[in-house]
């Protein structure tokens, strides 16, 4: 199963985007660890800027977007 869901709730998407080297991204913001974390080469994104993430809930599906050689999701803490 290539979909990915949160496993934590209360996470905030804060940017939806693609571009050339990550291809389809998203970026969530964590409250409890004041971090964001951004998921990169999606093949689908469900959610857009706003979306509350609940936990088991698909957001993206797992894919090979941007500068990519096979299907995998990158993670940034940042």
């Amino acid at each position: 199963n290539s979909f990915l869901k949160y496993i934590i709730d209360q996470n905030i998407v804060i940017i939806v985007d693609n571009d050339k080297i990550y291809g389809n991204n998203i970026t969530i913001w964590n409250a409890d660890f004041r971090l964001a974390f951004r998921l990169c080469h999606l093949d689908e994104i469900f959610v857009e800027k706003g979306v509350i993430l609940t936990k088991g809930i698909p957001f993206a599906k797992m894919g090979n977007t941007g500068k990519s050689t096979a299907a995998h999701v990158h993670l940034d803490a940042i």
